[in-house]
């Protein structure tokens, strides 16, 4: 079954929540700039656990890794324990990704997206995109 997006709302004027589910942040951060980090984990949180149920030792493509929710994708994979392939564009990409956790890092722009998901997959391929 289709899971229901209401079940991670993102926007809301107000929002009550346990104690234990506040932290604080750090003081260099404004509350705007703070809470703009929940929302990428919470997707991908949502994408991983709740939509794909993956498992520690699977493998993940996530596609263009370096923008936008794509770092919260290879941090929170690597914190699961899945296997994460990173996709870029942008060769100068590779270091950072590999830093956050990425097993393999796919320059598109200079490497074939499919043969290299194969080469390092055994040719058994990804168990989520």
């Amino acid at each position: 079954p289709a899971e229901s997006p209401n079940d991670y709302p993102v926007y809301g004027e107000q929002i009550v929540l346990p104690r234990s589910a506040l932290t604080r942040y750090p003081d260099v951060l404004s509350p705007i700039e703070a809470s703009v980090h929940y929302t990428p984990l919470l997707i991908a949180y949502f994408a991983y656990v709740d939509l794909a149920r993956v498992k520690p030792g699977q493998f993940a493509l996530v596609t263009d890794a370096s923008h936008c929710a794509g770092p919260s994708f290879v941090q929170l994979g690597k914190a699961l324990g899945v296997r994460v392939i990173a996709a870029t564009k942008d060769s100068d990409e590779r270091e950072y990704l590999l830093s956050l956790g990425a097993e393999k890092v796919i320059v598109t722009e200079e490497q074939d997206l499919l043969m290299q998901i194969n080469k390092f997959t055994d040719n058994r391929g990804v168990d989520v995109v």
